[in-house]
């Protein structure tokens, strides 16, 4: 038997009253979710804010703002001339980087991150400081040449070369050393340290003869850093100037000599 009009009628209302039913649930939940996350959802964490840098010879001190609104900070993100360089808790807001040499340009930049997101980037560039040759640390084996700047009472003065160890009497840093002859041991002596020159005597063997047997000679040695670079990550002393007063008395049956040396001294590679 063919259904009516009226059932049909009936039938069609009441799957749109369904429909409706559920979009108007749906409804209901957008309207939750907006209302728990205050009207819209959470935004990207925000950049730090005031980054600075402060330089020394070996390190840069950095620090930054934290960003006031948005999410929780989780964490920090340096990089240092476009490379990661270490991530920092998000309740910090400092680092020291003590990767650098003196005398460099660097560039830092910060961004904070929370949850998935992270922020833009902050950045600022600095210049480390370059130490005095003063603060230079005097150590390790040099090449020394001499040469003659003024000499009496010798027959033949052949102008020495000589290598020489120089060890520091501290651990870190610039002080008095002990300089030691590479070929003769029993060469030797302390040089005191006065800023950037070191200064000290030695008497006793130094090659030179007088009617085929050694004599007894002494030295008073003056010596100034006058180049220094960053090695093995010291700042170290690796070019010397100065002088040295040699003078023996008459001693053997020979007159006495006197003999001032120019010096020039490089750290050997």
């Amino acid at each position: 038997m063919p259904k009516s009009r009226t059932t049909v009628g009936i039938v069609a209302t009441a799957i749109l009253l369904t429909f409706a039913a559920a979009a108007c649930m749906g409804g209901d939940d957008a309207e939750g979710d907006a209302a728990s996350t205050g009207g819209k959802a959470p935004g990207p964490a925000q950049s730090p804010t005031d980054l600075a840098a402060e330089p020394a010879a070996f390190s840069v001190r950095l620090s930054w703002t934290a960003p006031a609104g948005g999410p929780e900070i989780e964490r920090y993100a340096l990089y240092r001339d476009g490379a990661w360089l270490a991530f920092v808790p998000g309740s910090e807001t400092g680092y020291s980087d003590d990767g650098v040499v003196p005398g460099e340009e660097y560039s830092y930049a910060i961004e904070a991150r929370a949850g998935k997101t992270a922020s833009g980037r902050t950045s600022v560039s600095v210049e480390t400081h370059v130490p005095s040759l003063r603060a230079a640390r005097l150590e390790g084996v040099f090449n020394v040449k001499t040469r003659i700047t003024s000499q009496s009472g010798y027959s033949d003065y052949d102008v020495p070369i000589f290598g020489w160890r120089f060890t520091p009497s501290c651990k870190e840093g610039a002080c008095n050393v002990r300089w030691n002859d590479l070929q003769t041991k029993r060469i030797h002596g302390k040089l005191t340290r006065h800023g950037a020159r070191y200064r000290g005597s030695y008497t006793g063997y130094f090659y030179m003869e007088c009617s085929g047997a050694h004599g007894t000679t002494s030295l008073e040695i003056d010596l100034k850093v006058v180049r220094a670079r960053v090695v093995d990550d010291r700042w170290r002393a690796t070019r010397l100037g100065g002088t040295i007063d040699q003078s023996e008395a008459a001693q053997l049956g020979c007159r006495p000599s006197h003999a001032e040396l120019a010096v020039r001294a490089r750290l050997a590679e």
